[in-house]
């Protein structure tokens, strides 16, 4: 079991609140994690990820509380993609990806051929293992993005945070990164993604959560909590969804007019 069961967990920056009571059962697949800037979602994302401890409730994952796991284990169950990806030194594709390797070796210990191997298997995974000699600087944004997740994927873990990943990437490298996490999770790989784009989540989610003012108001099939009155609750513009063929829909801003 992979399940992440968030119970009842409370955050607050100081005498700030920031998280109210949340709570959210995460199985496989892609969930998308909505809401306007200052609701939580940074700071959710850090409690899964073991940067911040619930100041009330639990955080467990596959049954083990997570503020009871140290670093290296948490690390090999979650890893973490952020939305920008830079290195001050000339690393090739391939050497960033085996990074991923070093919860399990060590930061200063060698790397095996098992762990180029299991690095260069995520690649081609990703469909990036053309970039293995590559200087990873050099790279668009979203091949970088790509390594990164291919990196997250070779650390072996199953669950997966990304921060708004598609900032700053281009209409078609924005696409190609979808298309990734979408097959990845059809495989039984669990995402929890932040967006400021229902539309993806309408796109590739089998589940939206909402969260506005540190309180989850809205969760469930994203078909069914993209609406134009919970947009309205969180972002307050008008909106209607439109439905495109094959079953698709989409966000359309009401000063369309049509």
């Amino acid at each position: 079991m992979h399940d992440l069961i968030i119970q009842n967990v409370a955050f607050s920056y100081g005498k700030t609140p920031v998280l109210n009571n949340v709570n959210l059962t995460v199985r496989p697949g892609d969930v998308s994690l909505l809401g306007p800037n200052g609701s939580g979602k940074s700071t959710l994302m850090k409690l899964i990820l073991g940067i911040l401890k619930p100041q009330k409730g639990s955080i467990t994952l596959g049954g083990d509380e997570t503020s009871r796991l140290s670093s290296r284990e948490l690390a090999g169950r979650v890893a973490y993609v952020p939305q920008t990806n830079t290195s001050p030194f000339g690393y090739t594709g391939l050497e960033m990806v085996m990074m991923g390797r070093s919860v399990h070796r060590g930061i200063f210990a060698r790397y095996t051929k098992e762990d180029e191997e299991i690095a260069l298997h995520a690649m081609e995974r990703l469909g990036v293992a053309d970039l293995r000699e590559r200087i990873f600087t050099r790279l668009s944004g979203g091949q970088r993005q790509l390594l990164i997740l291919a990196r997250a994927i070779a650390q072996g873990a199953r669950l997966l945070i990304l921060d708004e990943p598609v900032t700053g990437l281009d209409y078609g490298n924005q696409l190609r990164l979808l298309e990734r996490i979408y097959e990845l999770a059809g495989e039984g790989y669990t995402f929890i993604k932040s967006t400021h784009f229902p539309d993806h989540s309408l796109l590739i989610s089998g589940r939206a959560v909402m969260l506005k003012d540190g309180v989850l108001f809205a969760d469930g099939g994203a078909q069914e909590v993209i609406t134009p009155e919970n947009i309205k609750t969180m972002y307050d513009v008008d909106i209607r969804i439109a439905d495109m063929e094959g079953g698709l829909r989409m966000c359309v801003p009401s000063f369309l007019g049509r």
